[in-house]
């Protein structure tokens, strides 16, 4: 729990199918680490939800599914505009304020939240459909995308 320094959450659902790719990447990142002083979480949530998770924590690395980019499966980037340019699953809610909104707030009420905040974008093929099973083109770089946050955010330093 916070605390810890630095949290891994992994965004989405895992009955439906793609949209698991965000927890997929986090457990693989917890399992490389080996625990050490990173915090790996998963979620379901959006908006508001985000920041009793998010609070307390120095430095957040948020890894979520994402739909339309225009990026092949698979694709993993770093995304600046986090409810911008593309279209996230989880980070913006059509049901209420999305994450930029909610940490604004939270900050402004005094509540601590990470200075640092990434977000990572998979792009997802079926990310809509009931099913346990995340599609082949995107489960084969689970590894390579876990590697590639890792170095990034240098959580192994």
């Amino acid at each position: 729990m916070a605390g810890a320094k630095t949290l891994l959450l992994g965004l989405g659902n895992t009955i439906l199918c793609d949209d698991a790719a965000g927890i997929m990447v986090a457990r693989e990142i917890g399992r490389l680490l080996d625990g050490g002083s990173i915090d790996c979480m998963e979620a379901s949530c959006a908006g508001w939800r985000l920041v009793d998770i998010l609070s307390g924590y120095e430095k957040a690395v948020i890894i979520d599914a994402i739909v339309g980019s225009g990026a092949q499966p698979g694709e993993c980037c770093r995304v600046i505009d986090k409810c911008g340019a593309a279209r996230s699953l989880r980070l913006c809610s059509s049901h209420g304020m999305g994450m930029d909104e909610a940490i604004a707030l939270a900050r402004s009420s005094g509540r601590p939240m990470p200075e640092h905040i990434a977000v990572y974008a998979i792009e997802v093929v079926n990310p809509y459909e009931f099913g346990e099973a995340i599609t082949p083109e995107v489960a084969v770089r689970i590894p390579a995308i876990a590697r590639q946050i890792i170095d990034e955010e240098k959580l192994l330093s």
